[in-house]
């Protein structure tokens, strides 16, 4: 793992439309998912399974849409041209001839004072880095190419691609060079004419989303005083979009002082329709709960939740204002068929807890236990499961699944222990 977990739902909401709307096109049969670390190193990676993580640091080194899908694309190929697994088997290949050599050259430094086995030894281990390192340079350049592939078949422009990677170059030493470089070797291919690419990108366009995701970014890792000067900064910009945004992150700045009256007014002079998005809307509904003007956010929920009915965060942020408001009934009217898609753990514990105020205990054990799940907490899941088996409620088909759950998870609890 990269860094820490960034558990921001509409974040990482975004950061899977984006990855999977590329993702789409890959040739695998693999599902992908995508989050976020609270890394702010520059560097993102591909694991085994389909998932891939991003440091915010690269979020916020980004400066389109186009350079993060480059990003996403280039671990997408790595996924799809199976890189980590090809590594893994050529590398079992030559362990079989690289121990045979090692061993006649043991076998001639033991039986000789000179040093001619000393190096027959250190000309293998030097072989095999060099193999290794050719290796994943070859998976880079390939990764590259089917990632540009990937970006103009999804609707974007490689050149983010190239001038993303390009700007990371640092012709210095080693110690100087982002992370991103130092786990992704730079083909000499992406250092070409920077000046001219990051010229021409200016004018590649960026949806909503991405403006404000960055601005959620920034204004969670950056410093107050870093966050002030993109804001006077990009209040100039001359795209409409970038000024709204600026007025997002001044928003969020202001909330983080407990300015919610500032922040709405902040909200209040966006002029494009990045006002009306999702997003935005979500965030002025939470300021009128906390500038106590509960009869407007109402009415902002409702509006949200008739424009984008069965999107999951709008349906938590909702559920949760109802639930706190004891409004028990319509809150599980939401959530229970968003439970069904959801891949959000909190929606599970919400859920949980409007079922335990609704007397409904059985459905209330099986949240609990997604929610256990979901989290990777696999010994409190099987605990959960073990104590709802048991409840008097539960009817045969209830207990037959909960019995079913406590064997998977007694499994995955077996197959931890034997990896340690």
């Amino acid at each position: 793992m990269q860094g820490q977990l960034y558990e921001s739902a509409v974040d990482n909401d975004y950061l899977n439309y984006l990855g999977n709307k590329i993702a789409a096109f890959a040739k695998t049969r693999l599902g992908f998912t995508f989050y976020l670390t609270r890394a702010t190193s520059i560097n993102a990676f591909a694991t085994p399974g389909g998932y891939v993580g991003v440091n915010a640091g690269l979020v916020l080194a980004t400066d389109n849409e186009h350079e993060l899908a480059g990003v996403l694309a280039h671990e997408i190929a790595h996924v799809s041209q199976e890189h980590i697994a090809r590594l893994i088997l050529a590398a079992k290949n030559r362990q079989t001839a690289n121990t045979a050599a090692l061993l006649a050259g043991a076998l001639v430094a033991s039986q000789s004072d000179s040093d001619l086995g000393t190096g027959a030894i250190a000309a293998i281990l030097a072989g095999e880095t060099q193999r290794q390192i050719n290796d994943i340079r070859r998976h880079e350049i390939e990764a590259d190419r089917v990632g540009k592939q990937l970006m103009q078949q999804a609707g974007f422009n490689p050149l983010g691609m190239q001038t993303f990677f390009g700007k990371l170059y640092t012709p210095g030493s080693v110690k100087n060079t982002p992370v991103y470089l130092l786990t992704h070797p730079l083909p000499e291919s992406r250092q070409a004419a920077l000046d001219t690419l990051q010229q021409r990108s200016k004018n590649l366009h960026s949806r909503d989303e991405y403006y404000l995701f960055r601005a959620r970014v920034r204004s969670e890792f950056l410093s107050q005083s870093a966050c002030q000067a993109l804001i006077k900064q990009e209040k100039n910009n001359n795209k409409p979009a970038i000024v709204d945004a600026a007025w997002y992150l001044s928003a969020l700045q202001a909330l983080k002082q407990g300015q919610t009256e500032a922040a709405l007014q902040h909200l209040a002079k966006m002029k494009t329709a990045m006002r009306r998005n999702r997003d935005v809307q979500l965030l002025r509904a939470k300021l009128q709960i906390l500038n106590r003007q509960v009869g407007q956010a109402r009415a902002s929920y409702q509006r949200l939740w008739k424009q984008y009915h069965g999107d999951n965060i709008v349906a938590y942020d909702y559920a949760h204002f109802l639930s706190q408001r004891g409004e028990w009934q319509t809150a599980e009217k939401i959530l229970a068929k968003q439970a069904e898609t959801s891949s959000n753990p909190q929606m599970y514990w919400l859920y949980g807890k409007v079922l335990q105020q609704l007397g409904k205990t059985v459905k209330q054990q099986q949240m609990l236990i997604r929610f256990y799940e979901q989290n990777g907490q696999y010994q409190q899941a099987l605990t959960q499961a073990q104590i709802a088996a048991k409840l008097p409620q539960a009817d045969w088909q209830s207990r037959a699944g909960f019995e079913a759950q406590q064997k998977k998870f007694q499994r995955l609890l077996q197959q931890l222990s034997d990896t340690q």
